[in-house]
């Protein structure tokens, strides 16, 4: 467990004191709320992600596993493998996305911890989007194997992560702005 998350069980339980964690002088129970907020609605919305991601690859499979069948196509070991393919791209991503950044907050000031927190915001946006895009591109590999059209699949696979990794500013994603713009409020009122 990361000081964060023993400073969020400690905050919750209402024991929060001088004595509990390194984080002592982060009094402002506004400022610590709103943190917890952010993170829980952050991983809610990448629980959601994997449960639609999950949901689309079965359907996607049952649509690809009638055709074969109706075709009279056999199941081949590249089509399972393709399978094991996209299943493992949403775990493999999944997990990653879920994974923290530890702070390193003990004997920081507020204004310290805040500025180390928006950064580590910012960060761990970079890395859901990075393993978001590594998940696109997993995902129509496997595709491509299960409906025997590898190669439209990789060319469609990089085309989509390159222009989405493009497109995809995190800085402009809109519950990360709002998150930054709390921290930036609360920072200029510690002066």
């Amino acid at each position: 467990m990361d000081l964060f998350e023993q400073y969020q069980k400690d905050w919750k339980q209402g024991k929060a004191n001088q004595d509990s964690n390194p984080l002592s002088n982060l009094k402002n129970k506004e400022i610590m709320d709103q943190l917890i907020r952010y993170e829980q609605e952050e991983h809610k919305q990448i629980k959601k992600g994997a449960a639609g991601g999950a949901v689309g690859i079965l359907i996607g499979l049952g649509g690809a596993f009638t055709g074969l069948v109706l075709s009279g196509t056999p199941i081949t070991t590249y089509t399972v493998l393709g399978v094991v393919l996209m299943i493992f791209g949403l775990v493999f991503a999944v997990y990653n996305m879920l994974q923290k950044e530890p702070l390193q907050a003990s004997n920081q000031n507020t204004k310290l911890y805040l500025n180390q927190a928006k950064e580590i915001l910012i960060a761990r946006r970079l890395k859901i989007k990075k393993y978001y895009t590594l998940y696109i591109i997993i995902l129509m590999i496997g595709m491509g194997m299960v409906t025997s059209m590898l190669p439209y699949f990789v060319v469609g696979a990089i085309f989509i992560a390159a222009v989405m990794y493009y497109y995809w500013d995190v800085r402009d994603d809109i519950t990360l702005k709002l998150q930054l713009d709390l921290l930036d409020e609360k920072i200029a009122n510690l002066k």
